[in-house]
């Protein structure tokens, strides 16, 4: 069974999901009100996905699908920074606790950390993401999503 990381009160992030009572283990024990998926496309449409958002509406919780392919991320800096704002803006907006979940972990700590709740510089970001064991630490395309974006505004 698996259990969210609790980075800061009232953020969850989900690991790898791949059954039902995994999702139901999460909203019992962290109690949800919202959920952000950052599942692709593909990825939601699998077996050992699908089922993720039809149990999380069935128990009332706020879902929200935002598809974030991690190929993309650290090709073009306007797209990372305009993802970022996206991310930042749904995450700070969505009812607490949110749950924050990919099909890996990597996206999911990503995108909590580059919205940088606390205002801190990268290295305490990096220092509490690597505490909180969050999948993104030693993946460099997204280490420098987080450090390239933290926090930030999207260009115009």
């Amino acid at each position: 069974m698996v259990s969210v990381k609790v980075p800061k009160e009232g953020y969850g992030v989900a690991p790898a999901i791949t059954a039902q009572a995994d999702v139901e283990k999460i909203i019992t024990d962290f109690q949800p009100k919202s959920w952000i998926s950052l599942l692709t496309d593909d990825e939601a449409s699998k077996p050992n996905a699908n089922f993720i958002e039809k149990t999380v509406k069935a128990k009332k919780v706020e879902f929200q699908r935002i598809p974030v392919k991690t190929s993309l991320i650290g090709k073009d800096e306007k797209d990372d920074a305009e993802l970022a704002k996206f991310l930042m803006d749904a995450i700070k907006n969505a009812p607490k606790p949110v749950v924050i979940q990919c099909a890996s972990g990597k996206r999911a700590g990503a995108a909590f950390s580059v919205c940088n709740l606390d205002q801190k510089p990268y290295t305490d970001v990096l220092a509490e993401a690597k505490a909180h064991d969050l999948a993104w630490v030693g993946s460099p395309a997204m280490e420098n999503f987080v450090h390239d974006n933290l926090g930030k505004q999207a260009p115009k």
